[in-house]
C-alpha cells in the first residue's frame, strides 16, 4: 500500500475540507449572531408587551374602583357583565372576541380590528373602540 502523505491529490483533498470547514464554521457563526439579535427583539417585545398589560390592569382596577364606588355597583355585578361579555361570541374562553358585522355597502364582513371593511374601505361609525386594541 502506498504512502498518501507525499500524495499531490490527497493535500488538494484536505485543503478543499479545510476550505469546506472553515466556511461552514462563518455561516454557523453568521446564524448564531442572527439567533442572537432576534432573541433580544423578542426579549424587548415581551417586556413591552408586559408592560402594556400591566398599565391595562391598572387602567381596568381604577374603572372597577371608581364603578364599585357608586350607590347600587357590586363585585357580583362586575362578575356578571364579565361573563356576559365573555359569552357575546358564544364561547366561554376568558376573552372578549368582537362579533362580525356586515358591511352595509358590499355584504363583505367588517373587519373589528380596524373597524372597517377590507374590500370596499367603508368605516363603521358604531364600532367599538375596544375591538381596535
Amino acid at each position: 500500500m502506498a504512502n498518501l502523505t507525499g500524495d499531490p491529490m490527497n493535500s488538494i483533498w484536505r485543503d478543499f475540507e479545510e476550505d469546506v470547514i472553515r466556511e461552514t464554521e462563518r455561516a454557523a457563526d453568521s446564524i448564531a449572531r442572527d439567533i442572537s439579535r432576534e432573541q433580544g427583539d423578542l426579549k424587548y417585545s415581551v417586556r413591552e408587551l408586559a408592560a402594556r398589560v400591566d398599565r391595562l390592569a391598572l387602567v381596568c382596577r381604577a374603572m372597577h374602583e371608581l364603578l364599585e364606588s357608586l350607590p347600587g355597583m357590586s363585585k357580583e355585578m362586575l362578575a356578571e357583565k364579565i361573563t356576559e361579555i365573555d359569552l357575546r361570541d358564544g364561547l366561554a374562553d376568558g376573552r372578549a372576541s368582537p362579533t362580525p358585522t356586515k358591511c352595509p355597502q358590499c355584504g363583505s364582513m367588517i373587519c373589528k380590528k380596524f373597524n372597517r371593511c377590507l374590500f370596499c374601505g367603508y368605516r363603521d361609525p358604531s364600532g367599538d373602540p375596544f375591538d381596535t386594541i
